[in-house]
């Protein structure tokens, strides 16, 4: 009821909050009042109705940060139940927005089960898992050292190769963010991200080149960590007149 209430209704959101509906929904995200009593639909039911208590609502989103609702989010990404899951996954990406909140998440251990997100066989996830990770690390270097150290190149690069149109452009953006720490580029190039980065140039999809010509842009910002014996020095610049 309250997910329903709140979705694409922004007083409901605000008075929802105002009445407490938060903290009650938090404590749902386990599953129920008494562990030996789980609820799993319950869980499900919760983690959709803070997604729709989130959504473009910064407000209600720095309310669920503050009330301690980013760890059982990020124990729900790593939820055997896909809906459950995606849930999650989504709601972490909207209280991501705000920049400083997605660093707590990654602090909190929330890079690792969005990584192995990235490997699992439902497009979907695949595509939500890497948009979640191109948000968290969007101008972050310290996040983006994070998604490296957590193994999340190699399997964003494998989207690039093998995904889905919209997961190959949502992992192109994610790896342009994660490139802006200098430190992750020659692990982006040695994972053979150049020449399937190249391929996306002439795709169809709208955005999709441009996406791809960013990433690379930001790979060429230190050519030397990518092989290149030509000397180019690094620029000061972030990347982002050339994107």
């Amino acid at each position: 009821s309250i997910r329903l209430l709140a979705e694409d209704h922004p007083s409901n959101q605000l008075a929802i909050g105002k009445a407490g509906g938060v903290a009650p929904l938090i404590m749902w995200l386990s599953g129920g009042f008494d562990a030996r009593s789980f609820n799993a639909d319950a869980q499900t039911e919760a983690a959709h109705a803070l997604l729709a208590l989130a959504t473009n609502a910064p407000l209600l989103q720095e309310a669920i940060a503050k009330a301690n609702g980013i760890p059982p989010l990020i124990e729900l990404v790593s939820s055997e139940r896909l809906e459950t899951q995606n849930h999650a996954a989504r709601c972490l990406w909207h209280l991501a927005g705000n920049g400083e909140v997605g660093s707590v998440i990654a602090e909190a251990g929330g890079v690792q089960p969005l990584v192995a997100m990235l490997s699992l066989e439902d497009t979907h996830a695949q595509e939500l898992a890497a948009v979640v990770i191109c948000r968290l690390s969007r101008s972050n270097p310290s996040v983006s050292l994070v998604i490296s150290e957590a193994g999340g190149i190699a399997p964003l690069v494998g989207l690039i190769k093998h995904g889905s149109a919209a997961a190959q452009q949502q992992a192109a953006a994610a790896l342009a963010e994660v490139a802006l720490a200098p430190a992750n580029r020659d692990a982006i190039c040695s994972a053979g991200a150049v020449p399937p980065l190249v391929g996306l140039l002439s795709s169809k999809v709208i955005g999709t080149p441009e996406t791809a010509a960013r990433a690379l842009a930001r790979l060429a910002l230190d050519t030397r960590e990518c092989g290149d014996d030509g000397g180019a020095e690094e620029d000061d610049d972030d990347g982002s007149a050339a994107a």
